[in-house]
């Protein structure tokens, strides 16, 4: 159960800042909420540090929840039974 919700909440954190990453993206710094992070009074660029931070931070959120999500039981097969024995090679 733990494990689910750590990986709706991983992705609900990717959706985010890949969300973010296109609003950082598109919007002058000047433009952007005084209180967010990369604000510049009068800037007409858009904020690319802060996009490609937020896109890298996203997808490491994705690349988390696809890392837990796998199998976490390892499924080893066992040797044929003919197989020599260390004592046999003994010489």
């Amino acid at each position: 159960m733990f494990k689910i919700f750590l990986n709706l909440v991983a992705m609900l954190v990717g959706v985010a800042f890949i969300g973010l990453t296109y609003f950082y993206w598109v919007t002058p710094a000047g433009a952007l909420p005084p209180q967010m992070p990369g604000f510049i009074d009068k800037a007409v660029e858009p904020s690319m540090v802060h996009a490609i931070g937020a896109l890298s931070v996203g997808l490491a959120a994705f690349f988390f929840t696809w890392m837990v999500s796998g199998t976490s039981k390892k499924k080893f097969k066992l040797p044929p039974e003919d197989l020599t024995t260390p004592e046999e090679l003994k010489l």
